[in-house]
């Protein structure tokens, strides 16, 4: 609460960019984030827009966060609220309250799912169908297609929100990792 929006999101576009001003070449640059991560991963990709960096190779938003306004929609945060063993929905509003703060909750720096996608580097978006995110990736991997971006998206049976974070839980994670990797 006491760094809210775009805090955060400033200091990944300044992680960003000091990669660039190090000399790392962006084709070997993949960012990556779980949860309020892949929220943020999003983010990056607008801000480089934005400010004509060039786009990282690749990204791997897991589980994102992509709408900040409405707290009971998308349907999977209804329809998941009382199976998903992470996330309480109830937190959710508070989490986004606290994170937000007065902001415009429809600024897609905020919400991706506003975002205009086009440009966008290719994209692997992991999600679980037990959690209440489920639909936040669902509804922006849709509107990535839609905009020309590579797009490959995996949902996963049973397992949490954010699973890949798992691995010593649940051990068919491993392969969610692996994918990644490759991917990358």
């Amino acid at each position: 609460p006491g760094n809210k929006f775009p805090a955060a999101l400033d200091d990944c576009e300044n992680a960003y960019r000091a990669l660039l001003e190090l000399g790392f070449k962006p084709e070997r640059i993949a960012i990556a984030g779980e949860s309020a991560g892949g929220n943020l991963t999003l983010g990056v990709l607008q801000r480089a827009r934005k400010h004509g960096l060039p786009m990282p190779s690749c990204v791997v938003p897991i589980s994102p966060g992509t709408e900040m306004g409405r707290i009971h929609a998308p349907p999977s945060r209804t329809l998941r609220m009382k199976i998903d063993p992470i996330l309480p929905i109830a937190e959710l509003q508070r989490v986004d309250e606290l994170y937000a703060g007065g902001h415009d909750a429809s600024d897609p720096e905020l919400s991706p799912l506003y975002a205009d996608c086009r440009g966008f580097p290719p994209m692997y978006l992991l999600a679980s169908d037990s959690e209440v995110l489920l639909d936040d990736t669902v509804l922006f991997a849709r509107r990535a297609k839609a905009a020309g971006v590579d797009v490959r998206f995996e949902i996963w049976p049973v397992l949490p929100h954010a699973f890949p974070l798992f691995a010593a839980i649940y051990p068919e994670v491993r392969q969610s990792i692996d994918d990644m990797v490759a991917f990358a």
